[in-house]
């Protein structure tokens, strides 16, 4: 191990020589802080509030934690494979995909649900030292339902932007290896190793396939969320600026300081992996952590071919340019809102019309069903009559035949028939 990481006489790690500038602030801040709250319990002095949500307690955190990893474990559950693959973006002009294939599906599951049973576990723990009985497993999960905690994800358009850097600092890369009359590697086994000039040509393909997909998807989003888009953008290119004019060292020292940490990386990987215990382990990922973020920094620094005063003069037309399409964003947001509850009022107008129509109907069936059921009731009674009608006729026909009858015997008797009519009858 170098000088820089040596094992202290307690067993754990320390960092020897040279500290970096992170470290050094980081200690800075901690000191002023601690001089800061000792004045005020000295002084009796009522702090400040200040901004954020209160702390949380150690159950507090073990519940949120168990319940967030509930619901991480059930969006991969109804993510389908498809789903997953579609989720890497791609620009080339083969069907393979580039770098590491992802990790299966059912061993994101695999590993989501352990971290879940593991959380809920830790909480029955936490609920056990604290003294309280088992809160139910579905009040758990619901802790943290409707909490999206973080900034919101990447878009796809996001990922494509960030496609589209990347491959914008790797053909930096390549120029300035080209500028520095870098030779090629010698090819020792594999296929041929690409020209550099063939491989700006595939890049910069890449990023022009990239930014027509970014056209065709920006298309049929309102004017809002297209401003937001280009805001996104101008922001990353302004974090790169501040990274880039933040650094004071030289670009030969950032060179040489790029070298120094990727021999220091290299080394704390090889220690980390023959470290046994659990204390060194977790102050080694401290400090490959450090020089992880310091690297970036350096990277960031390295790959801008532009002067400070350039740097300078660009971070000042990027501010300008943001807080006009801040404002600009504004505007159009607030139009879309307006043309939005707009629409929303037209929907409801709508919706009472078809719903005054749909009981204008109602209405109009319940006043044909009892007009319908009084005719009903009409013709039943007509029938009724009829049926009367028909019998007293039929009554008074009989009337009229015995009458007619009884006349006719009448008159037979009387012209001496009495004989014919025994007979007949």
């Amino acid at each position: 191990m170098s000088d820089l990481v040596t094992k202290s006489s307690g067993g754990g790690i320390s960092a020897q020589g040279p500290k970096t500038e992170v470290t050094v602030r980081h200690t800075c801040f901690n000191a002023v802080k601690y001089l800061y709250f000792a004045i005020i319990n000295l002084f009796n002095i009522k702090a400040k509030k200040v901004a954020g949500r209160p702390k949380l307690t150690p159950l507090q955190k073990s519940k949120s934690k168990a319940s967030r990893l509930y619901w991480k474990l059930q969006e991969l559950i109804n993510k389908t494979p498809s789903e997953l693959l579609n989720e890497r973006v791609q620009f080339c002009e083969s069907e393979k995909v580039m770098g590491r294939p992802p990790v299966k599906l059912s061993i994101q599951q695999d590993r989501a649900r352990l971290a879940f049973e593991s959380a809920l576990e830790e909480y029955r723990k936490a609920e056990q030292e604290a003294g309280l009985d088992p809160a139910p497993e579905s009040e758990i999960i619901d802790y943290k339902k409707n909490d999206f905690a973080g900034r919101p994800g990447a878009d796809e358009i996001d990922k494509i932007n960030r496609f589209i850097r990347r491959h914008e600092r790797m053909i930096k890369t390549i120029r300035d290896e080209i500028d520095s009359g870098a030779v090629d590697k010698k090819h020792v086994r594999g296929r041929p190793a690409d020209s550099r000039e063939k491989k700006i040509k595939v890049y910069e393909e890449r990023i022009h396939d990239a930014r027509i997909q970014i056209y065709e998807l920006s298309k049929s989003f309102p004017k809002h969320e297209q401003i937001k888009n280009r805001l996104n953008e101008l922001r990353a290119e302004s974090r790169q600026l501040t990274v880039f004019l933040g650094v004071k060292y030289t670009r030969e020292y950032g060179e040489n300081r790029l070298n120094e940490i990727k021999h220091l990386i290299s080394e704390m990987d090889q220690r980390l992996k023959s470290e046994t215990e659990k204390e060194n382990k977790n102050e080694i990922k401290k400090l490959l952590k450090d020089l992880y973020s310091e690297r970036r920094s350096i990277s960031m620094f390295l790959n801008f071919r532009m002067a400070r005063d350039e740097a300078l003069e660009r971070k000042a037309e990027l501010s300008k340019e943001i807080a006009d399409l801040v404002e600009q964003h504004k505007k159009a947001l607030k139009l879309y809102n307006e043309k939005s509850i707009a629409s929303e009022n037209a929907k409801d107008e709508e919706a009472k019309l078809i719903n005054a129509i749909a009981k204008e109907k109602e209405a109009k069936l319940v006043r044909e069903d009892a007009f319908n059921k009084k005719y009903q009731e009409i013709e039943d009674r007509n029938k009724q009559l009829r049926a009367v009608y028909e019998k007293l006729k039929e009554e008074q026909r009989q009337k009229n035949l015995e009458a007619e009858s009884r006349e006719l015997e009448e008159k037979i008797r009387a012209l001496g028939g009495e004989d014919l009519l025994k007979k007949i009858s």
